[in-house]
Parts: structure tokens; sequence; C-alpha cells
């Protein structure tokens, strides 16, 4: 038997339905009706209806079908964006229905996931709860914990191979800030752009996420969007202003061949370099889904190659290999 749940004490949620078809309608009403308390469900078949509903009422959350009648969705989306700049947009897209182009536009415009069909309820269900308490952070919750849990447990329910990743890139972070000698309020800042560095992944199809082969250059486009996706989702929150620099840098290279912009040396924020060298340790001593994790040892000799390609400060490798023990799983 479900339990409905109530995602806050105090709010009351609108959420927006427009669905293709009404049995794709009906099934989503009735998963989250059971599940909880205080949400109220709007519904439409066609982006004219969708429109109106959106004009009458301040809606939370909008769950849209990735194929509308009368209109197209990107058209759609951009018009919600651009009345409701921070409005979390679920794209729901039918198994092999777009293409990474298509899928790419729709990113353009602002939706801030894909959940592919057919649906699984609970995944939807978590989803939504998650994007609801984002919500609340724009409404003026100023603690960072209650963002930041929000935020990266969104990215580690669509992909469980991230588990614990945002925590450990963290750690490793504000350790090499430590040991470097550095002080002050930067190692809170450190700390929530870590936390919170790969945020813009939500915005990734499930086929590129949960890939376990190499991505194409078509995919790989994709995947460089999100320091850029996460810096524009968390930009409307006040407490995470300084923590902006570390999520929309930490894959750029002091050679110019990171992204998104390709910012070299100086231009690159101190803290998104540090964060920068964390992340990519992690990741190689981390098990995914295409690949083992590596030994320490070999992880340092990559960093190491790194460094001698001038892409990566030394300073930050040669401190975190003094810590890095510290950090064996």
């Amino acid at each position: 038997m479900l339990i409905r749940k109530t995602i806050s004490n105090n709010l009351y949620y609108k959420v927006l339905l427009v669905q293709k078809s009404s049995a794709t309608l009906s099934v989503i009403e009735n998963s989250l009706i059971e599940r909880f308390s205080n949400i109220k469900l709007f519904s439409a078949l066609s982006i004219s209806e969708g429109l109106e509903l959106f004009h009458n009422y301040d809606f939370n959350i909008v769950i849209v079908s990735a194929e509308l009648t009368n209109g197209d969705t990107p058209e759609f989306v951009k018009k919600l964006k651009m009345s409701k700049n921070n409005l979390p947009i679920v794209v729901v897209v039918d198994s092999g229905q777009l293409c990474v182009d298509e899928k790419l536009v729709l990113l353009d415009v602002g939706t801030t996931i894909f959940v592919e069909a057919p649906l699984s309820l609970d995944v939807l269900s978590q989803i939504v709860i998650n994007l609801l308490k984002l919500t609340e952070s724009h409404r003026g919750l100023e603690k960072a914990e209650n963002i930041i849990q929000a935020l990266t447990a969104a990215i580690e329910t669509r992909d469980p191979y991230t588990q614990g990743h945002a925590e450990r890139v963290a750690a490793i972070s504000v350790r090499i800030f430590e040991e470097l000698g550095l002080q002050g309020e930067q190692k809170e800042e450190l700390f929530v752009g870590a936390l919170l560095h790969d945020i813009g992944k939500l915005a990734l199809p499930d086929e590129i996420l949960k890939s376990d082969t190499h991505l194409s250059d078509s995919q790989r486009k994709v995947v460089n969007l999100h320091p850029e996706r996460g810096s524009h989702i968390c930009k409307g929150v006040h407490r995470l202003k300084s923590a902006l620099p570390i999520i929309a840098q930490h894959h750029e290279r002091l050679d110019g061949s990171g992204y998104p912009l390709g910012l070299k040396e100086k231009d690159i924020d101190f803290l998104a370099q540090i964060v920068g060298v964390a992340d990519v340790f992690d990741a190689l001593t981390s098990k995914r889904s295409y690949r083992n994790a590596m030994s320490f040892k070999k992880a340092f000799e990559v960093l190491d190659e790194e460094v001698e390609k001038g892409k990566i400060n030394r300073m930050f490798v040669t401190t975190l290999r003094q810590v890095a023990d510290e950090f064996k799983k």
C-alpha cells in the first residue's frame, strides 16, 4: 500500500501536465495523486490548453510530452521559461523518439530533465520530489544543507553510478584547500560548489548519462553543456551565488582546452581548478558502467600527464598526492 507523502508541511504545489494522450495523462495523474497529499494537478492535451492554464496559475513544475498537438514542444518550453525562468520542466520522451540534436534543442530552450517512456512511476515521483524541493529553495529556503540534499539526490536518482561522487569530490577538494594552508569563507564556497558541480547533468538524456560505451561527438556536445546548465539551475538561489563559478568552470583547463568556454589560466576560478582536479581523481578511481576503477598509482600517472600538458595546476596534484591515502575506498 502506498503512503501519500507531504513534500512540505507548509507549502501547496501546483503541477501542470501537458501530454499528447489521455491515457498517459491518466497514468501520471493517478501516480502523483496516490503518492502525494499536497500537490494539485492541472491537465491539458494540447499546447493551447497548456498555455491557457499556465497564464491563469502559478505552477511549480511542468511535465510535458516531447511531442504535442497544436504546436511544438520546444517553442512551448521556451515560452514557459521566458515567463518563469526558474520553473522546472520535465520532458517525457518515448524510447527512440528524438535524436540527440532534437534533445539538444529542448535543452537549449530550458528543459530541466528528460524522463524516458515507458515511465517508471517510482522514478518520476522521486524526480518530482527533488525538483519541488528545489522549488522550495527558490522560494527563499537559504539553508545550504536543504538545497544541496535536494539537488544531489536528484542527479543520483538518475544515475546510481554517481552515488557518493559529489560528496567525495567535496571532501577531496576541501582537504587540498586545507593542506595548502588556506582558510576563511572560501572553504565553505568550495564545499558547496564541489557538492553541486555536476548538477547540470540532470538535463542529460538517459542514453548518454547511463551509456556503457564511448560517446559520439554529438553526444559529447550534449555532455559538455552540463557546467553551463548547472550554473543556470542554481543561479536563482542567493545562497549559491558564490559557488556558481565552481559549477560553471570545473571542466575548464589552463591551456584553454576545457569547456564550456575554453577559459585559460588566471581566467579560471581558483576554487574551480581545485574541484577540477578532485573531480578527475575521483572519477578515475571509481567504478563506472564502462570500466573498472583505476588504482591510485595509475590515477596519479594520468594526472601527472595532464600537468605536463599544461592542463591542470601541478600544485594541486602534488597536494592531493600528500593526502590521497585518506580517501582509500
